[in-house]
């Protein structure tokens, strides 16, 4: 627990640009399982591929985007169940995207919603729309753009339905 305790303060300070402690909490992580049995999980791996993504976003090093890459298939390599699949389609769409790989990007989502949408995981789905609007919108393709945005919309608004129902 303690290791998904790091990685997820790992990720918080990802999501507010702190790299340092973002740094501080991944790697501690890692230490721990290289040190208790010599295996990750899949979070680690996850949180590294996002810390080494976050990297390449404020230095532009195309050494920390093969890092990113790396630990995502290494993430690959131990999946266990559809919705992990989903994740990694997911990250590596977002990989892509930062690439400016926009078509391999689109695929990359593309296999995330064919996941989600079997899964009925809206919150997901909402994401990886949203995404794909970005993309199009990027490619200046706003028609397809409004549609994926439109679709982000109505899987965030399922999301709010099901807790309500979930709640009540």
């Amino acid at each position: 627990q303690i290791v998904e305790l790091y990685n997820t303060l790992g990720e918080i300070y990802l999501n507010i640009d702190d790299i340092e402690n973002a740094s501080n909490c991944i790697f501690s992580a890692y230490k721990i399982e290289e040190i208790e049995n010599n295996n990750f999980s899949l979070s680690t791996y996850l949180s590294l591929s996002k810390f080494y993504l976050a990297l390449y976003e404020n230095k532009k090093k195309l050494e920390d985007i093969n890092n990113s890459i790396k630990y995502l298939e290494s993430f690959k390599k131990v999946l266990k169940n559809d919705s992990e699949k989903a994740i990694y389609y997911s990250n590596y769409g977002k990989i892509k995207m930062k690439l400016k790989n926009y078509d391999d990007a689109i695929l990359m989502f593309g296999e995330a919603v064919k996941i989600n949408e079997a899964s009925k995981n809206y919150a997901s789905l909402a994401d990886n729309y949203y995404n794909i609007g970005r993309i199009y919108e990027e490619k200046n393709n706003y028609e397809l753009a409004l549609a994926n945005y439109k679709n982000s919309l109505k899987n965030d608004k399922l999301v709010e339905n099901t807790v309500g129902i979930f709640i009540t």
